[in-house]
């Protein structure tokens, strides 16, 4: 018998400012057991099965359970931790995993003794942006991946972060520039020239010069990264785009954000 326990963190539901439209093809409701990318109502179940088939494959005779409540301090049959935080972080920057990105917002509140809820995963974040010195007076964060309408943040946030992560203290941060994390313009992640980024003639001057992170909802476009300038200089960049205009598409605009940073580098 196959037993769930998933009580890592509260009963999973939408997000605050979650609009219908983006659940749960966008994002889905946060749960502690979920196989990558199942963006589905019923991840756990999914989960379940699939270790269900592996065993039965193995010649393993088994049947499904229910969710339980493991008493702590019982001792695993056996375990497995193939990957890591960084993993997850490269995962989540590199191809934009909305998933992803909800359930590390969840352990940073675990991780700091807030409650694993949206609330006390704000708190968490917040209290973190306040020890890095951040500025967060106009930062709302009321879920993980960006997709709430309820969120807000500043170009200028998001540049003090990547210059607080890229040159003030690169050492700490130096996750997020690993070979595969943040995507690298033309190169791969959501910024590879398969998605038709930096493959226009004002940006494809810029491949490989760019590291950056993409956002993309309906009517909003996101890029901030840093880029080598033409003197080997490093330097920082946020372009958000609000309320794009239905008559340009978000591929047109984000190609025109690919310019923008761009112009940064020098090349355009």
């Amino acid at each position: 018998m196959v037993d769930t326990d998933v009580n890592l963190l509260p009963k999973a539901t939408d997000g605050p400012g979650w609009t219908r439209g983006y659940v749960p093809s966008v994002v889905t409701p946060v749960v502690a057991l979920a196989r990558l990318g199942d963006y589905s109502r019923t991840p756990i179940q999914h989960a379940r099965d699939s270790f269900i088939d592996e065993l039965r494959a193995k010649g393993v005779q088994v049947s499904a359970g229910g969710e339980v409540d493991v008493p702590a301090g019982t001792a695993p049959l056996t375990s497995i931790s193939p990957h890591t935080v960084a993993n997850a972080v490269h995962l989540m920057l590199r191809d934009s995993e909305n998933n992803v990105a909800e359930l590390l917002y969840r352990h940073v509140a675990l991780a700091t003794g807030h409650p694993a809820t949206w609330h006390g995963a704000e708190q968490a974040a917040l209290a973190n942006l306040d020890i890095l010195g951040i500025d967060r007076n106009a930062v709302i964060l009321a879920d993980g991946s960006g997709v709430s309408r309820k969120d807000r943040l500043t170009a200028l946030t998001l540049a003090s972060l990547l210059r607080l992560a890229s040159a003030t203290d690169p050492t700490r941060f130096s996750v997020m520039f690993d070979a595969g994390s943040l995507p690298t313009s033309g190169v791969d992640g959501t910024l590879d020239s398969r998605f038709h980024r930096y493959s226009t003639k004002p940006s494809v001057c810029a491949r490989g010069l760019i590291r950056a992170k993409t956002g993309t909802l309906f009517d909003t476009i996101a890029l901030s990264g840093t880029a080598s300038d033409a003197d080997g200089r490093l330097k920082i960049f946020s372009f958000l785009v609000n309320d794009r205009p239905q008559r340009v598409s978000p591929l047109q605009t984000r190609q025109a954000v690919d310019g923008l940073a761009a112009t940064v580098t020098g090349c355009w």
